[in-house]
């Protein structure tokens, strides 16, 4: 799945390590998310990072993974970017998924972990 940009990144992800850049990160990050992978993706997290996705300020990396493991349980799920840029240590990147469910991704990247993160997904028709 995704696009052949994201696939051919993703397979020099491993080669050139996801830390060369804040959007190096967002890829590796679509990435594991589009393959349901909670434990990476969890681990792409600093402790005490920030996500609007949690009901509480600080995550650690368990919070995230359970948070990620329990989403994957309700419904398969795959990000294909459409645009990523970059700004110092702030990636930005939106997309959809297979059906079209339009995604957005902000986050903060501090020594080379998420330490914020704001996301957004159209739920009314991806439930629907």
């Amino acid at each position: 799945m995704g696009s052949p940009l994201l696939r051919e990144t993703c397979n020099i992800l491993p080669r050139i390590g996801w830390h060369h850049g804040p959007r190096e990160l967002v890829h590796a990050w679509v990435e594991a998310f589009t393959n349901a992978r909670s434990k990476k993706i969890a681990s792409f997290y600093s402790e005490g990072a920030t996500t609007t996705k949690c009901l509480v300020a600080c995550c650690d990396e368990t919070v995230v993974r359970t948070m990620f493991a329990n989403a994957f349980a309700l419904a398969e799920m795959s990000c294909i970017p459409e645009h990523s840029f970059e700004d110092g240590e702030w990636p930005y990147s939106n997309g959809a998924d297979p059906v079209r469910h339009a995604w957005m991704r902000v986050l903060h990247i501090g020594t080379e972990k998420i330490v914020f993160q704001r996301g957004y997904l159209d739920k009314l028709t991806f439930l629907s």
